[in-house]
């Protein structure tokens, strides 16, 4: 009986060993294992380009830019809320896509405002001097 309570009392601690895993506490700066994994450059260059895009957005907001084109404005902040989401879930490929997406529809944007202020500019423009 006695041999059966001290096999159950080792098997208990075997298995609770076993199955606890190992960690030590350190603090921050000082050493940690998550500290010894070299920053992937891809998610410093991802987080810069989401940031960016963000700032872009927030200056047309302010500008009153979105006036113009509101859906593509729209679209395009749908698509960096996309990507900042997929970014904080740790899914950098997808995070990236959604976002080349957003720039593009930033870029094209920002084109199709210029070629209409050109336009407007040449019509009010009698001597046509800037519509060759």
């Amino acid at each position: 009986m006695c041999t059966l309570k001290n096999l159950r009392i080792l098997i208990l601690i075997i298995t609770t060993v076993l199955l606890h895993g190992c960690f030590y506490l350190v603090e921050e700066g000082k050493g940690g294992v998550a500290e010894r994994f070299a920053i992937n450059d891809q998610k410093i260059a991802l987080q810069q380009r989401l940031k960016k895009c963000e700032a872009t957005l927030k200056l047309h907001a302010e500008n009153s830019q979105q006036v113009l084109f509101p859906a593509h404005y729209q679209r395009a902040k749908n698509l960096v809320i996309e990507s900042r989401r997929l970014y904080e879930a740790e899914f950098f490929t997808p995070a990236q896509h959604v976002l080349e997406e957003a720039e593009a529809l930033l870029i094209q944007t920002e084109q199709s405002e210029q070629l209409l202020v050109n336009t407007v500019t040449c019509k009010r423009n009698t001597a046509q001097e800037l519509c060759s």
